[in-house]
């Protein structure tokens, strides 16, 4: 599985060092794995990820720290990444979500339903890892409590 100490450590050296010395790791990191592989939009997608263009257009929709420029960047490593991961074998937790979601598309979740979840720690979930809950209870307007505290976000 590639955590970001595996990311840091084993990819990040092996991206064109032009793209990676105006970057962080672990930016481009939680870039990959929270927007361009687990936001909503990537959830919704049949590939299970962000194209290059719907990546770049977050830089326009919302309030963002990271230019077109920047995201351009960051969508060549994600592709290098992706390559470099097949090549050893690799996968991260995205990837897992991601064939989540297309099974529970395919199959339908046949186990318990439930009336209410409760979530403790929201703020170390992506969106599309939030999302997997719906298939479990169908209770969406009032069946979900997420707690979380954003000042604990995990990030480096």
């Amino acid at each position: 599985e590639v955590t970001y100490d595996r990311f840091d450590l084993l990819y990040w050296p092996h991206f064109n060092s032009q793209h990676t010395k105006t970057l962080d790791s672990s930016r481009v990191f939680r870039e990959i794995v929270s927007h361009i592989k687990g936001g909503l939009q990537s959830v919704e997608s049949d590939e299970g990820k962000l194209s290059r263009q719907d990546y770049l257009s977050l830089s326009e929709n919302r309030a963002s720290s990271l230019s077109k420029q920047k995201r351009e960047i960051i969508y060549d490593i994600y592709q290098s990444y992706e390559r470099m991961k097949m090549d050893k074998g690799d996968f991260d937790l995205a990837d897992i979500v991601a064939d989540l979601h297309r099974r529970l598309r395919i199959n339908k979740y046949e186990g318990d339903e439930m009336h209410y979840v409760y979530i403790d720690e929201v703020q170390d979930l992506t969106m599309s890892q939030i999302a997997l809950f719906k298939h479990v209870c169908q209770n969406v307007e009032e069946g979900f409590v997420f707690c979380g505290d954003t000042a604990q976000t995990i990030a480096r």
